[in-house]
């Protein structure tokens, strides 16, 4: 009786365990399953998103993709030497630290009648050439007199200093002229040419004596 019972209940102990097992089974069945199926939809779902990424980018232009190049034609040997021959130089950098000094212009003497052709003026009645020496060289001097009185100054040759000497020039000849006398003040700045001016025109009158 007692192996009856025993053997009853290992039979039971058995079928239970039979079940359990299956039932277990069927669980790991299910959830593998599951998540076959899940990964599946992860894998349609990156298809899905890829395809769109692909139709997005064809829908970009391809001037947006791929920048414009231009291209340059080659050039044959005569443009290319033309080409060559044309290209300016490297110039050198300018050093900022070194100033380019600025030349003074130079005063040119101003000149009126060339020495050699004031020899050759012929005075007329009343006229008379008186000479001395300047800074510049010969001042030459036809004096005009009508009754005794200075009526004209004439500078037929000089090769004084543009500027102070010229302008000493024109004043020493008016103050002649209005003063009648060859006693007149010099011009400050130009002490040599006016002496040498007032003394032409004292031999000019000279020679009328």
């Amino acid at each position: 009786m007692k192996s009856l019972l025993i053997l009853i209940i290992i039979l039971i102990i058995s079928i239970v365990g039979c079940s359990l097992d299956k039932e277990i089974d069927k669980e790991i069945k299910e959830e593998a399953l599951e998540i076959k199926e899940d990964s599946i939809s992860d894998d349609e779902q990156i298809i899905e998103n890829s395809e769109e990424i692909h139709e997005e980018n064809q829908q970009i232009p391809e001037e947006e993709l791929l920048p414009e190049l231009s291209v340059k034609e080659p050039l044959n040997d005569e443009e290319y030497e033309n080409d060559m021959t044309s290209a300016p130089a490297d110039e050198p950098l300018a050093d900022p630290e070194q100033t380019v000094p600025t030349e003074e212009p130079l005063i040119e003497p101003e000149q009126t009648v060339p020495f050699e052709e004031a020899e050759e003026i012929i005075s007329q009645p009343e006229e008379y050439i008186g000479e001395d020496r300047g800074i510049g060289g010969p001042i030459k001097v036809l004096v005009k007199m009508k009754d005794d009185k200075i009526t004209d100054i004439e500078v037929v040759y000089h090769n004084e200093t543009k500027g102070v000497g010229t302008n000493a020039i024109d004043t020493i000849i008016s103050s002649i002229i209005e003063n009648q006398t060859t006693d007149v003040d010099t011009v400050s700045g130009a002490t040599v040419t006016s002496k040498a001016l007032l003394n032409a025109v004292k031999n000019a009158i000279d020679k009328k004596e």
